[in-house]
């Protein structure tokens, strides 16, 4: 469950294996108000992770004038029974890793939506 407040739509809930890597891919388009409606800058962010088991993470994804970047954090409950986000990692559209040609060129790859 997300620690702040979302709009409906800007936030989901899914349950993910613990203990098996996962690769994420976090994508947007920001859209020409001109009238053509057209992508005028797209970012593109992938996460790889593996989740332990009962625990509970939240991902969320940002982008700003730099570029975008998810942010990975640990959801405890403090002995207060009050949950708290605990920073685990942040990875921005620049942070290639060692992933696979074939990842990364779907990654580079165009898109129009």
């Amino acid at each position: 469950m997300p620690l702040n407040n979302y709009h409906e739509n800007a936030a989901k809930e899914f349950l993910v294996t613990a203990g098996v890597p996962h690769v994420y891919m976090f994508t947007h388009a920001d859209i020409s108000s001109s009238g053509s409606y057209m992508p005028t800058k797209s970012y593109g962010v992938f996460l790889y992770q593996k989740f332990e088991q009962d625990k509970d993470y939240e991902i969320s994804y940002s982008a700003n004038a730099s570029g975008a970047f998810v942010e990975v954090s640990e959801i405890k409950i403090n002995e207060d029974n009050v949950a708290k986000k605990v920073f685990l990692q942040r990875v921005n559209n620049r942070s290639f890793g060692d992933f696979s040609k074939t990842c990364l060129k779907a990654f580079k790859k165009k898109r129009f939506w």
